[in-house]
């Protein structure tokens, strides 16, 4: 993927705009779909990396929670071909930056039907401090 379509996925403000740019880069590549329970049910399966994730910037959660969503791109082989972050509550980047890292490595193998898939999806922090 070209630099260029990095930097305009990246900003794209919105799930169509994400949609749209992907369609730019990729002509005559249809919008495919994937079943939110298959996508929950997927994503549920990573929870002990995404939990890591937090896990790793405790000190910098003071009150524990907060939400984080992503945005991806799924391709046809079910491989995440690009992801960004689309909004935190957190005052800890690297937790953000953390989900992208695994997100990016994720393959939901035989779960989508067509060329590609935008999901927008929100991780909800719930992290208890011992004490």
């Amino acid at each position: 993927m070209s630099s260029a379509t990095s930097e305009r996925l990246a900003r794209a403000s919105n799930i169509l705009d994400y949609q749209n740019v992907w369609r730019d880069a990729h002509p005559g590549g249809s919008l495919g779909t994937l079943s939110r329970a298959d996508l929950r049910s997927f994503i549920r399966s990573k929870n002990g990396e995404v939990s890591d994730c937090y896990e790793s910037a405790l000190e910098e959660l003071p009150d524990g929670r907060g939400r984080v969503v992503t945005r991806f791109v799924i391709d046809s082989n079910g491989r995440v071909a690009h992801v960004s972050l689309a909004a935190s509550e957190l005052e800890a980047p690297k937790v953000g930056c953390c989900l992208v890292q695994r997100i990016a490595q994720w393959a939901f193998p035989g779960l989508i039907h067509g060329d590609f898939v935008v999901v927008e999806y929100p991780f909800v922090v719930r992290v208890s401090h011992g004490g």
